[in-house]
């Protein structure tokens, strides 16, 4: 793998990628597939720096955000 420099002083590896990470916040928040969504987050901002993100806005009921924040 090589590098490339962006500043005086600051290298970063040279990373090739087929296709746009995309992740799906939904799974996230149903709570069915926290830790795949937490493990495709943890490769897809160091390896490639940004990613997709579907389904963001998820509207939630008031009883569901205090059990949340409880």
């Amino acid at each position: 793998m090589s590098n490339v420099t962006l500043e005086k002083g600051l290298d970063a590896p040279l990373v090739t990628f087929e296709e746009l990470p995309v992740i799906d916040r939904a799974d996230f928040i149903s709570g069915k597939y926290k830790q795949g969504v937490a493990d495709k987050l943890g490769c897809a901002c160091p390896d490639v720096g940004f990613l997709y993100l579907v389904n963001h806005v998820t509207y939630l009921k008031d009883e569901e955000v205090q059990e949340d924040a409880a």
